[in-house]
């Protein structure tokens, strides 16, 4: 059996989203890599004292700060006023256009839970576009991104490793407390949240379907399979 390796990188570009965003110190270790805030986030970047590189969206959750981030920070401001797509579509699109290939996303989750969920299943569709090269979700000290193939790992003894069907998969895995035999994993059925590995190498041998990932961050890096 062939396994792809999880490798870590630096991002090209980090897109922060109107969720809960991380405090200070996470962008502090993420510097100098640039920031793009989908519309809302901003006044969140502003509130911790980050300065966002471009903002992006229809614009309508800071029109009284675009003077500020314009005039004041220097700041692109994109403008996109389709109402067709999510301020997380649209900045998405214009990182790719920048020529980012390696995007890590963070405040994905928090409000509203249909906006999250709906955040998570842009996550899920846009992993699978051929124009992006690599997206992972950054939430709370974890990483999280979308697997379909088999792959290896290296790990510590109790990393907690959660394995979410998106929305079924069929896998076999090895290094971990609780392993699975070509079992199938499916939402609203089976989940794997919060196994743990109890080796230095675990595996998940994909037969079919896909799942999210959920391992430590290892900031300023993101994952990456390759």
């Amino acid at each position: 059996m062939s396994f792809k390796t999880i490798q870590f990188v630096l991002p090209d570009i980090l897109i922060c989203l109107n969720g809960t965003v991380p405090e200070r110190v996470f962008f502090e270790r993420m510097m100098p890599i640039p920031i793009a805030a989908a519309d809302g986030a901003a006044k969140k970047l502003r509130e911790r004292g980050i300065t966002p590189n471009y903002i992006v969206g229809d614009l309508d959750s800071i029109v009284d700060e675009l003077a500020f981030w314009r005039e004041q920070k220097g700041v692109t401001i994109h403008e996109v006023g389709d109402q067709n797509s999510t301020d997380y579509e649209k900045t998405i699109a214009f990182v790719r256009e920048r020529g980012s290939k390696n995007i890590l996303v963070c405040g994905v989750h928090g409000g509203d839970l249909d906006h999250t969920l709906n955040n998570w299943s842009i996550t899920k569709r846009e992993s699978a576009s051929a124009q992006t090269t690599n997206l992972a979700v950054f939430d709370n000290g974890k990483t999280a991104f979308s697997v379909r193939d088999s792959i290896q790992f290296d790990t510590k003894a109790d990393d907690m490793i959660s394995l979410i069907p998106q929305p079924k998969v069929r896998l076999t895995t090895t290094g971990l407390e609780w392993n699975l035999n070509q079992e199938e994993l499916e939402l609203g059925r089976r989940e794997g949240a919060r196994n743990r590995a109890t080796a230095t190498k675990v595996t998940l041998e994909i037969h079919e379907g896909e799942l999210f990932l959920f391992m430590k961050a290892d900031l300023p890096y993101m994952p990456i399979i390759a």
